[in-house]
């Protein structure tokens, strides 16, 4: 480019210019720039007087060229390299797939070799003591990895058929992705969107079903041991996990609160592999005082407790989390929203006025929906995360997302708002607040979480299996549920971990 970034701006404001005018000692400055007096000014350049009327002056027409090819040259160039940066980003989105689904021996292998290296790291500061026992473990491992391996000799035909589907569907998704960044600015890419999330849907679900093939339906891991090194399992034990089968009788049951008067159970996990557990109960019979109980536990004990009164039984309260905060909004004694650590220190706390019937926490808001029957209009209260009003949207007049009317149950992942109704779960992108698409699903099937590729895991009110739904709202997977009760919370911290709560027994169910 012939003119430097400094030749565009101002010697004035010290800006680019905007209309730029010669002055007759040949001065260049902004119309704006031209002192607003009656007739003349002092020239602070030439120290002579010229005309303050700022059209008196010619526009610097080579300048002003200058200036529009220098903005739409840094625009065009800052386009292109976004586009680079996306296309490699999606060449590189399903690499490690590919290569998995390429070299199963070597994906199988690899899981093992983490496992191992999970052992080794854990083994460092007790290795005078544990070398026999880690000997032990690892040959556990060894072993998982030599009948993984044997069996995925005789399932070469089920492997090569999966492998090449995933394969056409992660193709499908690149060039799909690549069509929308080259889709013509009028032509509207919504089509193609839905077709992207689509396809990334089906890549999930038809990877883990790899997955379950080469592994042989069961996936191991490590737990460590925090005890003391004389106890058994001192360093820490190997697990299998059915992929398609969850029994009660396998996993590990711990009471939650010893007292069962407790009632309106919920569950929620913060990023660490801490639980955040919420209950309400009569504490006064003699003057009808009740209470609600928080507590912090992981699958071994509980860390932290805090208890807030509630002045009637019929009390409502909502509690999500949101990377390592829990937000809790509650109707009495004041219809109040609390954030908190996950040590459950109160972080903010503000006054919301009115009852609510539905919590979403993001990145960014907090979103409280209120169905206002009477008004006949719902309404979606925005704070900031320091709990600070924003703004009141309702979804008669709102430009700003849109949401359907009589909502739920609202839930979030990487790309999506999803506002579930009486009959439909609807899509609304994030980015632009428009609405994407919707499908039917009853209310009869409890949603246990969304991924991030659009796969929503949901079981029904038997407790007899957990069924997988992809982006166009078809059952695509089912997992089996055995020994658990229709009166079963379920749960999910992880894509291929489920907790579960007996609420007869607030007994607490894990891996």
């Amino acid at each position: 480019m012939i003119f430097s970034e400094n030749f565009l701006n101002c010697p004035s404001c010290e800006t680019i210019y905007e209309e730029p005018r010669i002055l007759p000692c040949g001065e260049t400055i902004c119309s704006k720039c031209i002192p607003n007096t009656e007739t003349e000014f002092d020239c602070v350049y030439c120290f002579a007087k010229h005309q303050s009327d700022s059209n008196f002056h010619p526009i610097n027409k080579a300048l002003a060229i200058a200036i529009e090819s220098s903005i739409n040259s840094n625009y065009l160039r800052c386009k292109y390299e976004n586009f680079i940066k996306e296309k490699s980003s999606i060449e590189l989105e399903y690499k490690n797939i590919i290569s998995s689904l390429e070299n199963p021996e070597t994906s199988i292998s690899d899981h093992c070799k983490l496992v191992i290296n999970s052992i080794d790291l854990d083994c460092e500061d007790k290795i005078k003591t544990i070398q026999n026992e880690r000997d032990t473990l690892i040959q556990k491992v060894v072993k998982y990895e030599r009948n993984c391996l044997d069996q995925l000799k005789n399932n070469k035909e089920k492997i090569k058929t999966l492998s090449d589907k995933v394969k056409d569907l992660i193709k499908e998704y690149q060039l799909n992705s690549i069509g929308i960044l080259e889709s013509p600015q009028n032509e509207d890419p919504k089509e193609k969107l839905v077709k992207k999330h689509t396809l990334k849907s089906q890549i999930s679900i038809e990877y883990n079903r790899f997955k379950i093939l080469i592994f042989n339906s069961q996936i191991l891991k490590y737990e460590k041991n925090t005890n003391k090194l004389e106890q058994d399992d001192f360093l820490g034990i190997i697990k299998l996990h059915e992929y398609q089968n969850i029994n009660s009788e396998y996993l590990i049951k711990s009471p939650l609160i010893q007292d069962c008067s407790y009632s309106k159970i919920q569950l929620r996990h913060f990023y660490s592999n801490l639980f955040i557990f919420a209950t309400t109960r009569l504490r006064n019979p003699a003057n009808l005082t009740y209470e609600l109980n928080i507590q912090t536990f992981d699958s071994k004990q509980c860390h932290n407790k805090r208890l807030f009164s509630l002045e009637k039984s019929r009390s409502k309260f909502l509690l999500k989390t949101y990377e390592n905060f829990a937000y809790l909004w509650i109707d009495h004694p004041k219809n109040l929203i609390i954030k908190l650590t996950n040590r459950l220190n109160i972080l903010n706390k503000s006054s919301t006025l009115e009852t609510f019937d539905e919590l979403l926490p993001t990145d960014k808001y907090i979103l409280l929906y209120r169905l206002c029957i009477y008004q006949r209009r719902d309404i979606l209260k925005v704070y900031d995360k320091n709990l600070i009003l924003i703004m009141l949207l309702n979804n008669t007049q709102n430009p700003l997302i849109y949401y359907p009317s009589q909502i739920r149950e609202m839930y979030l992942n990487e790309s999506f708002y999803l506002f579930r109704t009486e009959e439909l779960m609807y899509y609304v992108d994030r980015k632009t607040g428009e609405f994407v698409k919707s499908f039917e699903l009853s209310l009869d099937l409890k949603v246990i979480k969304v991924t991030d590729e659009n796969v929503i895991f949901v079981c029904q009110s038997k407790k007899d299996k957990i069924l997988l739904i992809d982006f166009d709202g078809m059952i695509v997977e089912e997992i089996k549920l055995e020994g658990f009760s229709p009166k079963t919370l379920i749960y999910s911290s992880c894509i291929d971990n489920f907790e579960f709560i007996d609420t007869t027994s607030l007994a607490f169910y894990t891996y």
